[in-house]
């Protein structure tokens, strides 16, 4: 939340999805609505260019819902995409829209990151700057609790089997 009269600064999901995407080490999954923050692309460009760079895949909407966030995403969404395509020699940073079997774009409005399968985070956060550092956001984390990572790991392959039109086996293979 922003700063107000007496209220102090709180940006914890700002931190949480920078913290996350420095301790990747084999993959970053996302499914976000907006993608537009700085410091986030900032740290997946530092992830990028270090040795040994996770796998980072982002599902996201080819273009943002009704105008004025048009005119406000779009713009900035592919600037950054670009920018981190500059620094990614070894093309291990992903973007994709999900579609109908028709072909027509599906309009993702989840917020979903997994990392490792050792971190699950869903919520209300965007990867913009009005959700981390104006709007109120809910979002859980379960992170690097052993027992976990077979729940994370099927969540994983459940959405991205859905996303592919294949079964979960098939993507855990």
């Amino acid at each position: 939340q922003a700063p107000f009269k007496d209220w102090e600064e709180v940006k914890e999901v700002e931190a949480l999805f920078i913290d996350a995407i420095e301790s990747a080490r084999r993959f970053i999954y996302l499914e976000n609505q907006y993608f537009t923050s700085p410091k986030i692309a900032a740290a997946i460009m530092r992830r990028l260019e270090a040795p040994d760079p996770p796998e980072i895949v982002l599902v996201t909407p080819i273009t943002a819902d009704g105008w004025l966030e048009q005119v406000a995403m779009d713009a900035t969404r592919l600037r950054l995409m670009k920018i981190i395509g500059a620094v990614d020699p070894e093309d291990r940073f992903r973007i994709y829209t999900p579609k109908t079997k028709g072909g027509q774009d599906i309009y993702v409005h989840a917020k979903v990151m997994i990392v490792d399968d050792a971190f699950l985070k869903i919520g209300s956060a965007n990867m913009n700057n009005r959700s981390l550092g104006l709007d109120s956001e809910c979002d859980l984390a379960l992170v690097e609790e052993e027992q976990h990572r077979p729940q994370v790991r099927q969540v994983r392959e459940r959405l991205m089997a859905e996303h592919l039109g294949a079964t979960e086996e098939d993507v855990r293979e």
